[in-house]
């Protein structure tokens, strides 16, 4: 464990598995720094196999690890409520939270933390969040901006400064903020839980940092080459995570917080969606089926 200068006293670990790469989960786990006071495993599911579950028992046991087994997979906003709950009873004020396919850079938390107190003499601030480094493409994502006119665009940024929404891997988070807004919408199971969070806390008054000297590196889904360039790679989803990109999407911008620029922003990204999804596949009429679905139920949920 690496040593930093954050208090240990206020930040926990959450971290959200299923079905996990356990050489990856234990990278994760050895490499968070001593000043975390505490670990919560919030397991989604396992495995059939007996043996592989026994491995998942034996890399989470831990004298500072909390370990939480979920009913079955009940997504990740579920599991982020339920991890970020057990860290509130430890008296933890802070949760900084992981999917289990990442892994911080050593000295990322002291950075994320540096950044945190320099933010907050200017504006309220919920949550700090680092640079992603996708581990499958070798890049660097970028931040979601909300300029001046509304036009919301994802680029690349290279100084600490707030952003409209990040993901929840590697995020820093206020434990008060987060109870106090609600959590993460578990009806959303998955796709866009995080973006929905942070446009919520920004229309509460809060402010979502980004720091880009801190560093997550990242497995971001399933790649492949696209046919027509050899040089770039596509995201490959399932039907089922297809639906929840695009139903959240959709869903997201008919809701009273949402930037104006959202809309128009994620017809862009929706069109990638299906594009890919109808090109690649897996199961392209499961997919269809999927796109359909999601602007079904989009226009009719409960938001």
């Amino acid at each position: 464990m690496q040593k930093t200068l954050i208090s240990p006293s206020v930040v926990g670990a959450v971290v959200v598995t299923y079905q996990p790469d356990l050489t990856a989960l234990h990278r994760l786990l050895q490499a968070l720094p001593s000043a975390i006071v505490a670990t919560v495993v919030v397991h989604n599911g396992g495995w059939d196999d007996d043996a592989c579950y026994r491995r998942f028992v034996s890399c989470v046991q831990h004298p500072r690890r909390q370990w939480v087994q979920m009913s079955g997979n009940a997504g990740i906003a579920a599991a982020l409520n339920r991890g970020i709950a057990e860290l509130t009873t430890l008296g933890c004020t802070h949760a900084w939270t992981f999917d289990q396919d990442s892994c911080p850079r050593p000295e990322t938390l002291d950075i994320l933390w540096a950044a945190w107190q320099a933010a907050a003499r200017q504006m309220p601030v919920a949550a700090v969040v680092p640079a992603i480094h996708d581990q499958g493409t070798g890049n660097t994502l970028p931040f979601l901006l909300e300029h001046p006119s509304g036009v919301l665009e994802a680029t690349p940024i290279h100084q600490t400064q707030p952003v409209a929404a990040a993901i929840t891997s590697g995020m820093l988070l206020d434990v008060a903020v987060w109870q106090t807004s609600g959590g993460a919408r578990e009806d959303w199971f998955i796709d866009h839980v995080d973006t929905e969070w942070c446009f919520r806390v920004r229309a509460q008054g809060y402010g979502v940092v980004a720091v880009p000297a801190a560093v997550l590196q990242h497995e971001l889904g399933h790649t492949r080459t696209a046919f027509y360039r050899s040089n770039r790679t596509v995201k490959v989803r399932s039907a089922l995570r297809t639906y929840y990109m695009l139903r959240n999407g959709w869903a997201l911008a008919r809701l009273p917080h949402a930037p104006q620029g959202w809309l128009p922003y994620f017809w862009r990204q929706a069109w990638r969606i299906m594009l890919v999804a109808v090109v690649y596949g897996p199961n392209r009429w499961q997919q269809l089926r999927a796109m359909y679905r999601a602007w079904w139920h989009a226009q009719r949920m409960d938001v």
